[in-house]
C-alpha cells in the first residue's frame, strides 16, 4: 500500500470532495465525488471511490443518506443546512482553524485567495465584531500562521492557498503544546501591541489638547 492510498490520506480526500460539491449546491453522490477525486488522482475508478466511501461510512466517518433511491454522502461535521455558527472578531481573535476549514471546503485546485476566504467565512458565519478589527486582516494572519505550522501550501504564483492533505487531527502531543506556547506567546505580544497602540493614542489626544 503506497502513501496515497493509506486511510487517512483516502477519509481526506473524500471529505474534501464531499465539501466541494456541496458548496456547488450540488448533491455528493458517488459519481460527483468520483469525478472530484479524479481532478487530483486519475487513476481510481467509480467503484474503488465508492468502496472506500462505504467503508468510511462503518467507521463513522461520513454519513450515508438515501431519499427515493438517491444516495449521497456527507461529513458528520458539518452543521445542518440553514443554520450558520457565531463567530465574534476582535483584534486578538486566531482564526487558523476558520481559515483552514475554509481553505479545504472551498477546495479549488489552484489554492484560494484571501478575497475568497473572506467570501466564504462571512456567508457561513454569523459574524459579530466585539471590537474594531478587519476580516480580511485577521485571515491574513491565520494564513502566516497555517503556513508557518504546515496546514496550508502557498501558490505564490496566484497568492492563494491550498489545504495539506492528511493533517487535519493528526499532530502530536509534542506539536500541541508547541502551538499552545506558540499561541500563548503570538496572544502576549498582541496585548503588548495593543498596550502600545493604546499609550500611543492617549499621547496624541494630549498633544492635541495642548494645541
Amino acid at each position: 500500500m503506497t502513501k496515497e492510498e493509506n486511510g487517512a490520506a483516502w477519509i481526506s480526500w473524500l471529505l474534501d470532495a464531499i465539501h466541494k460539491i456541496k458548496y456547488q449546491k450540488q448533491r455528493p453522490n458517488v459519481e460527483r465525488v468520483a469525478a472530484c477525486i479524479r481532478q487530483h488522482h486519475p487513476q481510481y475508478s467509480n467503484e474503488t471511490v465508492f468502496q472506500h466511501l462505504e467503508e468510511s461510512v462503518r467507521n463513522g466517518l461520513i454519513q450515508r443518506h438515501e431519499n427515493k433511491g438517491n444516495v449521497s454522502y456527507k461529513d458528520p461535521d458539518s452543521l445542518p443546512r440553514g443554520k450558520s455558527k457565531g463567530l465574534k472578531l476582535s483584534p486578538a481573535c486566531d482564526l487558523t482553524k476558520v481559515f483552514v476549514k475554509a481553505v479545504r471546503e472551498l477546495g479549488e485546485i489552484d489554492g484560494s485567495s484571501i478575497r475568497a476566504i473572506e467570501k466564504f467565512v462571512a456567508s457561513s458565519y454569523e459574524i459579530e465584531f466585539e471590537q474594531e478589527c478587519e476580516l480580511s486582516e485577521l485571515l491574513r494572519i491565520a494564513a502566516k500562521k497555517s503556513l508557518s505550522r504546515g496546514l496550508v501550501i502557498h501558490n505564490a504564483e496566484n497568492n492563494a492557498f491550498r489545504a495539506v492533505i492528511g493533517r487535519k487531527g493528526h499532530s502530536g502531543r509534542n506539536n500541541k503544546k508547541e502551538e499552545r506556547e506558540r499561541e500563548r506567546r503570538e496572544k502576549k505580544e498582541k496585548r503588548r501591541e495593543e498596550k502600545r497602540e493604546k499609550k500611543e493614542r492617549k499621547l496624541k489626544k494630549k498633544q492635541k489638547k495642548c494645541f
